[in-house]
């Protein structure tokens, strides 16, 4: 077992303390001490341990109600929680397990027990957390997320993606209609929403041809990333490629809404580095990306003209040899103090 492995043993009597961290430490768990419920659950969120061993009768806090706290915090639930107590009868087992708990130890105990058991629960944790990422987790996750070809990508490649926070470079791109707000004060709401749905299948589309992420859309707004999940190598050329289909295809939109019989747009997108991950509840979440490189690419699209495509300096310097596009200098953007080097993509 690794010793990044940790247990939290909370009871009040000290010598039942000392006597389970013995017995784990010699097996090569890392074991956090707690004498009261109370400790248990300060420790609980600074140690975020991987099973909790649990006495009944504790001052400041008993185990059935910490065992209940730990169960109904999102956070915790999935933390195996071994109760142990001088009181054997079903009443006090059935209490306890009816609050969560995985398993019910009576004192006195057996050293050979305790540990098969801890073995066990923790067993049977590691194989839940693996089954997060088999193939079935994979396809529910990232299906409505990114193109089929993708999802086959990391359907044979599930080692390539990590489910959590990860701190990585990639390319981000906002993609919206200009004016939709005051466009919509002039339609019915049935038609702003066709025009709507319209202009996000199109978008869509062209980010998901281009192998991107699609992170969400917001309103009449459209967010995608490229590298994550999966590497790609040339991910600042996808976004810009993404951009310059989403500009050609609108080009030949007809919307007999608009004076001109054209939707216009404003397109960001930005190339550095942003934490990755699934972001929400555990039981409904979000693949998204947090950081500068993701606000910068939201600033652009706000900051843009009517039909501009706007870059930042990695971006540019990342496609340089493949596109046109000019320098527009270096720009304060909302929210952000320090300046940002500015390019107006062109075309390939």
């Amino acid at each position: 077992m690794p010793e990044s492995t940790t247990i939290l043993v909370a009871d009040d009597t000290r010598m039942t303390v000392e006597l389970i961290h013995e017995i784990l430490s010699l097996h090569g768990y890392h074991v956090v001490e707690a004498y009261d419920g109370l400790e248990a659950m300060e420790k609980l969120q600074h140690e975020q341990p991987d099973l909790l061993i649990l006495d009944v009768n504790m001052p400041r806090m008993d185990g059935y109600e910490v065992c209940r706290r730990v169960k109904t915090n999102p956070i915790t639930a999935h933390i195996p929680v071994l109760m142990l107590s001088a009181m054997s009868s079903v009443k006090h087992r059935v209490q306890g397990l009816s609050l969560g708990a995985e398993d019910y130890i009576v004192k006195p105990f057996r050293a050979d027990e305790l540990l098969a058991r801890v073995q066990a629960h923790l067993r049977t944790k590691r194989e839940v957390e693996a089954l997060r990422l088999s193939k079935e987790y994979i396809r529910a996750t990232f299906e409505r997320y990114v193109a089929p070809a993708v999802v086959e990508k990391l359907l044979s490649e599930p080692d390539a993606i990590t489910l959590g926070g990860t701190r990585c470079t990639i390319t981000v791109l906002f993609a919206d209609i200009n004016g939709f707000t005051h466009l919509t004060e002039k339609l019915q709401p049935e038609h702003s929403m066709r025009l709507l749905n319209d202009f996000l299948t199109l978008a869509g589309r062209a980010v998901l041809e281009q192998e991107g992420t699609l992170d969400k859309f917001t309103g009449d707004s459209v967010m995608a990333l490229f590298n994550a999940p999966l590497p790609q190598k040339d991910h600042p050329y996808r976004a810009v490629m993404a951009a310059i289909n989403i500009r050609r295809r609108l080009a030949r939109y007809v919307c007999p809404d608009t004076p001109d019989g054209k939707l216009h747009f404003k397109i960001g997108i930005s190339s550095g580095e942003a934490v990755v991950g699934n972001a929400g509840m555990p039981d409904m979440m979000n693949y998204t990306a947090i950081g500068d490189t993701v606000n910068i690419a939201k600033r652009l699209e706000e900051s843009g003209q009517p039909d501009q495509i706007l870059i930042n300096e990695t971006t540019y310097r990342a496609v340089r040899h493949r596109v046109s596009a000019r320098f527009l200098g270096s720009r304060h953007l909302r929210g952000r103090n320090a300046p940002v080097k500015v390019y107006e993509l062109l075309d390939i």
